[in-house]
C-alpha cells in the first residue's frame, strides 16, 4: 500500500483531483488541514442488498452399494488312508503325490525302481495307472524303501 500525503486548498480541488487519478472518487476520510476550509459533509448511500430467490437443493438420492458376495474357498481335501488296505491315497493327484515324494525320499538310484513296479503291472506311464491297482503300486514302492 502506497500513502500519499497531499495538501489542497479546498475540499473540491482534492476531490477532483483524486477523481482525476484514480478515476473514482475512494475516499475513507479528509480531514482539512487549514481550519478555514470546512468540507461539505460526504453524502453516504445507503447500500442497498439485492435479494436473491432462495434456491433449496435438492439432495441426491443415496445408493448404496450392495455388500459383497462372500467368498467361500472349498476345503482341501485331506488325503485319506484306506483302512483296509493301508494306501495312503485313493485318487490319480493322491497316488501321484505319494509316489514322487517316495521317489524324492528314494532317490535318483532307488526311486528308479519305481518305473520297474510300473511296469510290472503293465504300465508304461504313471497316468495310466488304474484305481484298481493303487494297492498293487504302493505294496511295489513300499517294497523298494524297504
Amino acid at each position: 500500500m502506497i500513502e500519499v500525503k497531499l495538501s489542497f486548498t479546498s475540499y473540491e480541488d482534492a476531490l477532483e483531483a483524486f477523481t482525476k487519478l484514480a478515476g473514482k472518487a475512494v475516499i475513507q476520510e479528509v480531514k482539512p488541514t487549514h481550519e478555514h476550509v470546512k468540507p461539505e459533509p460526504v453524502k453516504k448511500e445507503k447500500v442497498v442488498k439485492k435479494e436473491e430467490p432462495v434456491v433449496e437443493a435438492k439432495p441426491e438420492p443415496v445408493v448404496e452399494e450392495p455388500p459383497a458376495p462372500p467368498v467361500f474357498t472349498p476345503p482341501v481335501p485331506e488325503p485319506t488312508v484306506d483302512v483296509a488296505t493301508g494306501i495312503p491315497f485313493n485318487d490319480q493327484k493322491g497316488m501321484i503325490a505319494y509316489v514322487m515324494e517316495s521317489y524324492k525320499a528314494l532317490g535318483s538310484q532307488k526311486g528308479a525302481g519305481i518305473q520297474t513296479v510300473l511296469q510290472a503291472l503293465g504300465y508304461n506311464n504313471i497316468n495310466d495307472v488304474d484305481p484298481k491297482d493303487y494297492g498293487k503300486l504302493y505294496q511295489g514302492i513300499e517294497q523298494l524303501k524297504g
